[in-house]
């Protein structure tokens, strides 16, 4: 016995199984975002990393220059350029604070913790060079930096001649020494950017794993879900659009429906087919009634004759006598209201008497009669279904004689 599928669970199970793809497309698509701005993050702190980092060089970079010049050249402005930048612009530390940020105890930021470091130490050499120049040229101490102030002279250094003095800064910031600790601050900012290159390519092959998993899922994903809407489309076509379709030829054929398809189309097959039998059999019966008399066509043609004569006779020459079908009769009647009902019942009396006492060798039978007048109580859609209701009630109630719509039913 085949499975009976049912509309119903088909769509329910469309439907759970769409909102499970959008629920699963949704996931997918959140935690893509998530990986994407995780990308972009990384991203950004490779270059605020990178930008730190130059930024921390040119800071110790500049101040070196700046000493220098001053060394060399005695200018003044050279050393107010120095402290400007050591006191107030102060990029390096600023850089150092930037970093923190995103990379405050990795090895990154302890590196160029480290280059800060160096760099300060070295501010040491710098202040110790500045003040044998100073003193050299004669400035006043009140014009010298707090940090000169600070500084002390050995007792050697102290008693140079002004020329020494200018030679000895110079060469302390020029010699092998001085470059060889500019040269440990350059390394710590290569080995940060170093470790910062490094753990950027970690991440973004992690994130490029990540990617490559997310687009195979995504993948398999829209490949059931293409495979779930075609095997939607095929269950649609069966239970549903095919049945439909040999329906509508049947009905069109005028034959019984084939029971197919789902649950619901096939009860609605089955209910049709048992009442497109019984409406066959019911006009099979009414065929043989319409057509088929027990005492005859001949017979019956010469009682329809005899029930018009009858009619024709009784009625007024002013009223209309019309055959409408078979065996019924329609009277209109003018100049006729409800008062002179009376009339017509007897009319009615008279034709039953006659059609139940025959003379002429026909059978008895009798009329049945429903009126309804123009002006009546309650009127419905019209005088002739009106009058019909009527004539039912006759029939109901002993099938000869007379009833008449006026609100209600009344037989007289």
């Amino acid at each position: 016995m085949n499975k009976k599928i049912k509309i119903q669970k088909v769509s329910s199970l469309s439907i759970w199984i769409s909102m499970v793809m959008v629920f699963l497309f949704l996931f997918i698509f959140i935690w893509s975002w998530k990986q994407f701005r995780a990308v972009c993050s990384a991203t950004e702190q490779y270059i605020s990393c990178e930008k730190a980092a130059k930024q921390l060089q040119d800071g110790s970079d500049y101040l070196t220059e700046q000493v220098r010049l001053f060394v060399m050249t005695g200018q003044e402005k050279y050393m107010d350029l120095y402290f400007q930048e050591a006191n107030h612009t102060m990029r390096r530390e600023k850089a150092l604070a930037d970093l923190k940020k995103y990379f405050g105890g990795t090895d990154t930021f302890k590196a160029l913790k480290a280059a800060l470091n160096s760099s300060v130490k070295l501010m040491n050499t710098e202040y110790y060079s500045m003040r044998l120049v100073l003193e050299a040229k004669g400035v006043k101490k009140e014009k010298w930096p707090q940090e000169i102030k600070n500084t002390v002279l050995s007792q050697t250094d102290s008693s140079l001649t002004a020329e020494k003095k200018m030679e000895k800064a110079q060469s302390m910031v020029c010699d092998e020494r001085y470059q060889g600790k500019r040269t440990e601050i350059i390394n710590e900012v290569t080995k940060s950017m170093n470790l910062l290159i490094k753990q950027t390519h970690n991440d973004q092959s992690k994130a490029n794993h990540m990617f490559l998993d997310m687009y195979r899922k995504l993948v398999i994903d829209v490949m059931v879900f293409v495979l779930l809407i075609f095997i939607n489309y095929l269950m649609v076509k069966k239970l549903i659009v095919s049945p439909l379709l040999k329906y509508n030829e049947s009905v069109k054929l005028g034959e019984t429906l084939p029971v197919i398809g789902a649950v619901e189309l096939q009860n609605l097959a089955e209910t049709y087919n048992t009442v497109y039998e019984e409406n066959k059999e019911s006009q099979k019966l009414i065929r043989h009634e319409a057509e088929y008399d027990t005492y005859g066509h001949a017979m019956g043609d010469q009682v329809l004759k005899k029930v018009a004569l009858l009619l024709k006779n009784v009625f007024r020459s002013i009223d209309f006598v019309c055959r409408i079908g078979g065996d019924e009769f329609a009277i209109v009647m003018v100049e006729m209201t409800s008062d002179l009902a009376y009339t017509i019942s007897e009319k009615i009396n008279e034709i039953n008497k006659q059609l139940l006492n025959p003379k002429d060798g026909l059978p008895m039978v009798s009329v049945s009669v429903g009126v309804a007048f123009s002006i009546r109580e309650n009127p419905g859609e019209s005088i002739f279904k009106d009058a019909d209701r009527a004539l039912y009630y006759v029939k109901e109630h002993g099938k000869h004689g007379c009833s008449f719509y006026d609100g209600k039913l009344e037989g007289m």
